[in-house]
């Protein structure tokens, strides 16, 4: 990370600290220990659409970002997202992995994903 990313996520950092995300029900569950395997599930299903549309979400920003050290931000944002080069660490592919060790077949088929994808 270069000295200029560092200046513009500090301030991030700092509003994500306390963000009512962390007060979810799903975070507090899983800190309880209460979730449980169909939980996981639905949470597979739902990363792995997120994160194949990621990718063409921050690409999208980028391009219409002005500010140059924010672009930069953006831009390492979405290398790690692509694997840092690597396509098989790309965030998409892993959680397709992920999904296949955690749903049956007949349940990703039954959602209507094709483990092609995967």
């Amino acid at each position: 990370m270069t000295q200029t990313s560092s200046l513009v996520r500090n301030p991030f950092r700092e509003i994500t600290v306390n963000h009512p995300l962390w007060n979810h029900e799903f975070l507090t569950r899983c800190r309880a220990g209460n979730l449980f395997l169909p939980d996981i599930q639905v949470l597979a299903v739902q990363m792995y659409k997120f994160s194949k549309e990621f990718n063409r979400i921050l690409a999208s920003i980028l391009s219409c970002c002005q500010d140059e050290s924010s672009q930069l931000v953006i831009l390492e944002n979405l290398f790690d997202e692509m694997g840092q080069g690597d396509i098989t660490q790309s965030h998409p592919e892993l959680s397709g992995l992920t999904q296949k060790f955690i749903l049956p077949k007949a349940k990703v088929e039954m959602m209507g994903l094709n483990m092609m994808n995967f």
